[in-house]
């Protein structure tokens, strides 16, 4: 009897040994899947950075390309930002003091509207031939201070006397003349 039963158990043994295998066997077939996947998964992501460097120049030896041509959009938008207000600027200061040339005289006409209707407020310099016209405004609300300060410089030849010039108020202008000598001409 002791060799049936050594028999038998063997037989519950190997029994034993299948279950271990046919696990073992799903286990490895789990795995090769698992891998698999992880290959392709990590394939799938160097390709897909290598085929991306060809549609994106030098992303890959410069990563922050992105932020440089944010950069250079942003520059770009404050260049033409600056330019349009230039123009504006150009205009509105053209607007402020206009010459006028008559045969005997330049008129110089100034806009008082500019800085606060006062008179005051403008100050006529002239040095070697030179005439500078400076004019300052404050305009002061609750919350803000506005400080307009505008210089503008006039070089006339020896023929005009600056020496002599003459200042007068005509409505909202203050109306600089400036004599011209008809003996000495440029």
């Amino acid at each position: 009897m002791d060799e049936n039963q050594t028999n038998i158990e063997n037989v519950t043994i190997e029994n034993d040994s299948d279950k271990r295998h046919h696990c073992s066997v799903w286990k490895c077939i789990l795995m090769g899947i698992l891998i698999f996947l992880g290959a392709f998964c990590a394939a799938y992501v160097i390709l897909d950075w290598y085929f991306k460097s060809f549609l994106i120049p030098n992303t890959m030896l410069y990563p922050d390309y992105g932020m440089e041509k944010f950069i250079k959009h942003d520059f770009d938008r404050m260049e033409k930002f600056a330019r349009n207000n230039n123009k504006i600027l150009q205009e509105k200061s053209s607007n402020i003091i206009r010459i006028k040339q008559d045969d005997n005289e330049y008129k110089i006409y100034i806009d008082l509207k500019a800085f606060d209707n006062n008179e005051n407020n403008v100050n006529i310099i002239n040095e070697n031939n030179t005439l500078t016209i400076n004019g300052k405004s404050i305009k002061k609300s609750k919350n803000q201070e506005h400080i307009l300060r505008f210089q503008q410089s006039y070089m006339f030849g020896d023929n005009v006397d600056l020496n002599n010039l003459k200042k007068e108020t005509d409505g909202e202008y203050l109306v600089v003349s400036l004599p011209i000598n008809k003996g000495n001409n440029d």
